[in-house]
């Protein structure tokens, strides 16, 4: 792009520390362009991605990513990759139901309006202060980006789309409150969810977040799940027999 800086490599050594590394870097780098809170959670999701689907389709051990931050955005490239490894990275990112938005996402982010937040909020604001003829920087644009994410269903914008069928959701109230007791179980989130129980269960003190579990406990490993979409791994299970 233009107004990008010259690229930064990084070459990180495929194994688990892809996707901390990449999460760092990339937060980085997006915080350097400048983007907002949205676009730079986009960026974490390219970073997860392709942490956790590039080693898979380099040409040697490690996964190079040349990066650089422009006047807010940020070129992600990632290579060099075997024979048709860029193809397949692209079409493991696709969502079900949706498509590729990491695809959708670099060729024209405003296709979509009725399935990506930020893209969908930015048009609801623009489109506000075009008719009222308000600037950023107004107070009244201020209120409408906190009004967006008021989570009551009776008072927050997004649900206001919802009901005008201005929006696209990929999973309906149900399964919402479902998933606030059973996790979704073909990612780590059921392998965190896992963990977390048992330890409650077993009056354990723990630390997690998205990529770790740990148990407060000085020899105990911690336990790297770097793989969004990896629903069971061995580590973690034997770890929950030992409590």
């Amino acid at each position: 792009m233009s107004d990008a800086e010259a690229p930064t490599l990084v070459s990180i050594a495929a194994g688990p520390l892809v996707g901390p590394v990449l999460r760092r870097v990339v937060g980085m780098f997006a915080a350097r362009a400048d983007l907002p809170l949205d676009r730079l959670d986009d960026a974490v999701l390219v970073a997860d991605v392709v942490a956790a689907r590039a080693p898979a389709h380099v040409t040697d051990a490690t996964v190079d990513v040349a990066l650089a931050s422009g006047t807010r955005s940020l070129d992600l490239r990632v290579g060099p990759l075997r024979s048709g490894g860029g193809e397949a990275l692209v079409t493991d990112a696709a969502v079900p139901g949706v498509g590729n938005v990491i695809e959708q996402l670099a060729d024209d982010p405003m296709q979509l309006n009725r399935e990506v937040d930020w893209v969908i909020k930015q048009q609801l604001i623009q489109a506000y202060m075009e008719k009222n003829r308000l600037s950023w920087r107004d107070p009244k644009v201020s209120l409408m980006d906190l009004q967006y994410h008021d989570i009551r269903p009776d008072k927050g914008l997004y649900f206001s789309l919802v009901r005008r069928d201005l929006v696209d959701r990929i999973t309906d109230d149900e399964s919402i409150e479902r998933a606030k007791h059973v996790p979704p179980q073909t990612t780590r989130a059921r392998l965190r969810g896992e963990f977390i129980r048992q330890a409650n269960l077993k009056g354990k003190d723990y630390r997690v977040d998205w990529v770790y579990l740990k148990l407060n406990d000085p020899e105990r490993e911690t336990i790297l799940c770097k793989d969004p979409f990896q629903s069971h791994d061995e580590r973690v299970e034997r770890l929950i027999r030992s409590f």
